[in-house]
């Protein structure tokens, strides 16, 4: 079975990571926020949540998740429920 749309994005956006590309990957999740990508408000939530690049904010990853949840990312709820569980 391949990847899904969270986890290729993922790849992607960590392979930026790894090379030092921080600004371009966030501008990336955030260009494709701005245009309702549930995947990529997950993938943003994660910055959010870890402090990867911004600011830690628990508070503001937990609305992403929410968001992303509501748009039917079911990546997101698992991420989200993996946070309540710890």
């Amino acid at each position: 079975m391949g990847m899904s749309s969270y986890e290729q994005l993922s790849e992607r956006i960590l392979a930026k990571l790894d090379v030092g590309n921080w600004d371009e990957a966030f501008e990336e999740l955030k260009t494709l926020e701005s245009n309702g990508n549930a995947d990529a408000i997950a993938v943003l939530a994660q910055f959010y949540l870890h402090g990867i690049g911004v600011a830690k904010d628990t508070e503001l990853a937990v609305e992403l998740f929410e968001k992303a949840i509501d748009m039917g990312c079911g990546q997101a709820a698992w991420e989200l429920g993996k946070q309540y569980y710890n």
